[in-house]
């Protein structure tokens, strides 16, 4: 599936311009290998410009949260109905990770599906109201652990229809286990692509 758009939110205009030239430029790079997947349009907005934020959370179908923000980073709906996110949207937040950070409004939890990647995910300020532990959190909110819902991903798909949440809202605070892992494939790409440097550790 190809995205058509791109909007890159930053507190300042310039390191938001500078990722989007980073981008451009790896996607020049493949343009000039003959890959021809290089129409998506990339757009740069200010966190504060606020009808821009707007209109850009009114139409994306996935929104990514990667900061260290300690309030949410737009209004909670409840409280302003000129931001509201498209129905279907997935969320995506990577940022928060102690029980003082928070970057998704409390709105949108509570009207998501909710998947975690581990169970103390639920203590983060994003979460944190929902419940003092996944099995209470659970016992009154569709909640499911990132390992369950990749063996049977329907799950969160019928959860979101039998419970009429508009969203689904993916919470990872990261896990020893996800790390290895994902070095783990790294490597071993490295190794099939004979780049890298091997370092004697001993």
């Amino acid at each position: 599936r190809t995205i058509p758009k791109i909007t890159i939110v930053n507190r300042t205009i310039e390191r938001a311009k500078e990722l989007q030239a980073t981008i451009q430029k790896r996607r020049n790079e493949r343009k000039d290998n003959n890959n021809t997947n290089n129409d998506c349009v990339l757009k740069v907005v200010a966190l504060s410009d606020t009808n821009a934020i707007a209109s850009a959370l009114a139409t994306a179908d996935v929104v990514a949260a990667t900061t260290n923000a300690t309030t949410p980073l737009w209004k909670d709906d409840d409280d302003d109905e000129t931001i509201q996110l498209k129905d279907g949207c997935l969320i995506t937040g990577i940022g928060s990770y102690t029980p003082d950070m928070q970057e998704i409004p409390t709105s949108v939890a509570n009207r998501s599906v909710v998947v975690i990647d581990t169970p103390e995910a639920i203590q983060v300020g994003d979460l944190k109201h929902l419940g003092t532990s996944l099995e209470s959190a659970a016992a009154n909110h569709p909640i499911h652990l990132a390992g369950h819902a990749l063996v049977d991903p329907n799950r969160v798909l019928e959860a979101r229809t039998s419970t009429g949440k508009n969203f689904v809202f993916y919470k990872a605070v990261g896990t020893a286990i996800q790390d290895v892992l994902t070095a783990h494939v790294v490597v071993k790409k490295a190794k099939d692509l004979g780049i890298g440097q091997e370092v004697d550790m001993s």
